[in-house]
């Protein structure tokens, strides 16, 4: 949000994804609407699990199919990609003029992924029973991002990546 805040008459969406990927909010410089929607996002939204790159960047391609102004992307992930192919997603887009910055969230060392919906100290487990652990793929994020135009940079604790991507490139 406080990236979007500091647009000005540009038009933004939404677009969360796991497995697959949908357009919750279609572009808009309606600012106020896309925080709503922003706020009624969580993790039960995609009823596929996983990750799919490639859904996202594809979905994001239609959504600014004809558009005439500057075609960017932000995908804030962690860069895993167990679902279709995200370089040829994004060399695809490049093609079609979308610069795509990939936003990476997470650290190589991984995490486990918390299950606040089941209670405090609850953590994602694999069909095994085993703890699933997310991590950080920056070579995959830099590649996508070199293949559409764009740039990679770490989030951050305290958002860093986003303002990086405002100050130099925006």
């Amino acid at each position: 949000l406080d990236f979007v805040h500091r647009l000005e008459g540009d038009r933004v969406g939404l677009i969360p994804f796991a497995g697959t990927a949908f357009l919750v909010c279609p572009l808009t410089i309606d600012y106020s609407a896309f925080e709503s929607t922003l706020g009624a996002v969580d993790t039960a939204i995609i009823p596929r699990g996983g990750t799919n790159l490639a859904a996202a960047i594809d979905l994001a391609g239609s959504a600014l199919t004809g558009d005439n102004h500057h075609k960017i992307l932000i995908l804030l992930t962690d860069g895993e990609n167990l679902e279709g192919d995200a370089l040829a997603a994004a060399a695809k887009a490049g093609e079609n003029g979308m610069t795509i910055f990939t936003v990476g969230v997470g650290t190589p060392e991984g995490e486990l992924i918390p299950q606040p919906e089941k209670g405090g100290g609850q953590f994602l487990k694999d069909e095994m029973g085993r703890f699933v652990t997310s991590r950080l793929d920056e070579p995959a994020l830099a590649a996508i991002a070199a293949a559409a135009g764009g740039q990679f940079v770490a989030l951050g604790k305290n958002g860093e990546g986003l303002e990086q991507i405002y100050q130099q490139k925006l």
